[in-house]
């Protein structure tokens, strides 16, 4: 069946028609008029007829029937009106004109122009069209001259009167036409997207229950199936608390309130549920619940999570592995937790082997976050000269052995994570520059590239020295030092958290115990002694100490070894201090070397103050 489907209600209509749409292979072209009409168009409909085009009162009765496609009516100009009437007049200065309410459109305009008396009748069927005529013309104002469509011309003819036709053009045919194929193509791309849609419900793995305000389940995909162990064909149509007693959906059409995040049990699944009303010009017309198994939920995180590690880019701790029942630590624990609830940039101070980058990743695995990467960054450890292409990434052949394909920078490659820029004092000012922008802006220009990314990253920094101090000695800047220092979290060295000492010890002598096959203890001689030293390298020192202890030990550390170990890592640490000490005197003679002995050039080239260099003189005896 053609796709088009021209009813004519009238055989000079008809010969119209024919003649416009000749070689026409959309349009089929029928006779039908008034109720003969509707049995062509549903017959049409049924073989695969999309648009149904008529005239007048044809138009309006196809449009009051059981067609489910569009109904297009041809329209009849002013300027055939006008013909019609200049005929009729001829005839009698009184016509009646008789019509559907599309016909008579327009007309009464008409009668002051043309000095003509005009009796307009409309009409809704046969039957009424031949009761007015035949009342009239039993009155003694009879009609004088018919003035209509098909139906005023045969009644005319049967009574004898004289009567005018209003003519069909080819221009309004193709206007009708034009007005069909518009309808045609977008049915089309209505059915396309209603495929499409389809094809998404029916192949995503959340499932999909919609309902009407009634509660009645209007869509309800496989995925839904599946979850709820209820077939598709016996969930449509029927009402949602019929088909699932316990789910709440139908509170939300009452309420209009989303419920998002709602975990429920169907049957033996445990699900996550979200529901949201559907409203249309406010009011609201029904609700959409989507279920997703929280086992797949885990399963699709363990994937994302073996992806990222491939990558390195895993968060390996939590806020479970930090270890420590002390008043700075807890507190510390508290400050990061109520951190990890939002997005804001942290800045994390504390000593060399603290923990930053644990209470880094720990902040990360407990946010909205925490599926995504966690990029760690040692801006220390890459030179100046590479640190902005490692971070930025760059395009093919930006710069001498790039790579052929570009790289993506770990800020991209953090992107929806977390990144985390480690020894943050230790970078350049130029690049402190661009990171302040980045921080701005949230996007990332690749080295080579006149294009910007836009990024999507939660940025922690740290570092071991008082950032603040170093903006005063201007080796930070400022504003990047504000825009970093939003939240601030300050992790205590291990000589200020000495009641913790203990339970790492035992935990690290647990882990060593475990990877060298050992059944390990502690006197608590050697316990007090390691709880009595000051740890200047923090945590780090103590898992290095502990690990030299387990490997030197067979059952138990006693006193005797933990003393001695001790004691070498005092001499290496005054070693390091002495070598500390020596670089710094070489430095600061190198100079006041090159500034000629001038002390207060010195100074600002140390970026320390005139009182501060006396000090340092004094205490390595240069004054």
């Amino acid at each position: 069946m053609k796709p088009i489907l021209v009813i004519a209600p009238h055989p000079k209509v008809l010969e119209t028609v024919a003649q416009a749409t000749r070689n026409n292979e959309k349009v089929h072209v029928r006779y039908g008029l008034l109720e003969d009409a509707v049995p062509l168009a549903l017959e049409a409909q049924s073989q695969g007829a999309q648009v149904i085009i008529s005239r007048g009162g044809t138009t309006r009765l196809l449009e009051r029937s059981e067609l489910a496609v569009p109904v297009v009516d041809i329209p009849v100009s002013p300027f055939n009106i006008l013909s019609a009437l200049h005929q009729a007049r001829n005839f009698s200065r009184t016509i009646t004109v008789m019509g559907s309410v599309r016909i008579l459109r327009g007309v009464e305009k008409l009668q002051p122009i043309l000095d003509v008396d005009l009796e307009i009748h409309q009409i809704y069927n046969r039957a009424e069209a031949e009761a007015y005529v035949r009342n009239r013309m039993q009155s003694p104002n009879p009609i004088q001259v018919l003035l209509g469509g098909a139906i005023a011309e045969s009644l005319a003819q049967e009574y004898g009167l004289p009567t005018v036709f209003l003519e069909t053009t080819r221009e309004d045919i193709e206007t009708a036409l034009e007005e069909a194929y518009r309808l045609l193509e977008v049915r089309r791309i209505e059915a396309q997207k209603t495929e499409q849609f389809k094809a998404i419900l029916q192949n995503i793995n959340h499932g999909v229950i919609a309902v009407d305000k009634e509660g009645t389940i209007t869509t309800f995909n496989r995925a839904a199936a599946k979850i709820t162990g209820v077939a598709q064909p016996q969930a449509e149509g029927r009402r949602l608390q019929h088909v699932l007693p316990s789910d709440p959906t139908e509170e939300v059409i009452h309420t209009g309130l989303s419920q998002l995040g709602h975990l429920m049990r169907i049957g033996r699944t445990m699900v996550l549920a979200n529901r949201v009303p559907v409203k249309v010009g406010g009011e609201i017309v029904g609700a959409v619940e989507t279920l997703e198994d929280v086992t797949k939920i885990r399963e699709y995180e363990n994937i994302i999570r073996v992806k990222l590690a491939e990558k390195g880019h895993v968060a390996q701790w939590t806020f479970d592995d930090i270890i420590g029942r002390s008043p700075a630590i807890r507190e510390t624990v508290r400050l990061a937790r109520k951190y990890a609830e939002v997005d804001s940039v942290i800045l994390i101070e504390g000593e060399s082997g603290t923990g930053k980058e644990v209470f880094a990743q720990a902040i990360h695995s407990a946010g909205r976050r925490r599926a995504g990467p966690f990029v760690a960054v040692n801006c220390g450890a890459i030179p100046d000269t590479l640190i902005e292409s490692e971070l930025f990434g760059y395009e093919a052949g930006a710069f001498s052995g790039a790579r052929r394909q570009g790289k993506d920078g770990l800020f991209t490659q953090a992107h929806t994570g977390t990144i985390f820029l480690d020894e943050i004092s230790e970078t350049s000012p130029r690049f402190q520059t661009t990171l302040l922008r980045v921080i701005q802006e949230m996007t990332v220009r690749p080295l080579g590239s006149d294009k910007v990314v836009p990024i999507d990253v939660r940025i922690i920094a740290a570092t071991n020295r008082r950032l603040k101090r170093e903006v005063e000695r201007g080796n930070f800047r400022r504003d990047l030092y504000f825009r970093l220092n939003i939240l601030r979290l300050n992790v205590p060295p291990l000589r200020l958290r000495k009641e913790d000492i203990p339970d790492l010890v035992r935990h690290f002598i647990r882990l060593n115990a475990t990877r060298l096959g050992k059944d390990l203890s502690i006197s608590r001689e050697a316990m007090e002694l390691l709880q009595n030293y000051d740890w200047p390298g923090n945590i780090r020192e103590l898992q290095n100490v502990l690990e030299r202890l387990c490997v030197t030990c067979d059952m138990k550390i006693d006193a005797n070894l933990a003393a001695a170990v001790l004691e070498e890592c005092r001499l290496e640490d005054q070693a390091s201090s002495e070598r500390i000490d020596s670089i710094r005197r070489n430095h600061i003679l190198e100079v006041l070397r090159q500034c000629g002995n001038n002390k207060r050039q010195a100074a600002e080239k140390l970026g320390i103050s005139r009182t501060t260099l006396w000090r340092e003189l004094k205490r390595h005896r240069l004054s």
